[in-house]
């Protein structure tokens, strides 16, 4: 029995927790929706010529899309990991240093945060494509968690040998940085979504 591998059995607490979560992930992702600013993203009148999707708007588009995809892999890739009993007792054994302890509530907690990015990542596409005047700030709020969730995946990877460092994360957060910009003060993001 000594020196054997854990049996791959189901952490149940762990599946509870996310479990738990999954409400309030539903009720988040439909008070999103569901939000309508009170004043209008920008005070300019908008031009309907802006309004339709070219030049950038086009990758705006292919970007957005891809959020709730990334949320689902990355969610039901950590899932295997976070939700394994194993994974728990290779974590929480007493020859295990303290700060490397942490590992499984940041990985149960990235499975949440990943499944939350499929929500509200979901609602982002929606708002999109249906010209809401929230998405600009869905979008924007998606897009820092996102950040937050690329730090916490990297921080676990870090402590952890289950996953590689990720060392293109200062691009990442470059990249999103200049697409919540560009959201933010585009003509054209103002004139496609004021309904």
């Amino acid at each position: 029995m000594i020196g054997q591998p854990f049996p791959e059995d189901p952490n149940w607490w762990a599946i509870l927790v996310v479990l738990t979560a999954l409400p309030v992930i539903i009720w988040g992702a439909y008070r999103a929706i569901s939000y309508v600013p009170r004043k209008p993203w920008s005070d300019e009148k908008p031009d309907p010529s802006l309004a339709g999707i070219d030049r950038w708007m086009c990758i705006l588009a292919m970007m957005v899309a891809a959020i709730p995809l990334r949320g689902a892999y990355v969610a039901l890739e950590s899932s295997q990991v976070a939700l394994s009993m194993a994974t728990w007792r290779m974590y929480t054994s007493p020859d295990v240093t303290i700060l490397r302890r942490i590992v499984p509530a940041l990985l149960i907690t990235d499975t949440i945060a990943n499944l939350w990015l499929l929500a509200h990542g979901a609602v982002v596409v929606i708002l999109f494509w249906k010209k809401k005047s929230s998405f600009p700030i869905n979008f924007m709020i998606c897009a820092a968690f996102f950040l937050v969730i690329l730090y916490i995946e990297n921080f676990i990877a870090s402590l952890s040998l289950l996953q590689q460092v990720d060392n293109s994360l200062y691009a990442r957060y470059l990249w999103l940085g200049l697409w919540m910009i560009y959201v933010r003060t585009s003509r054209r993001v103002a004139a496609r979504f004021v309904n």
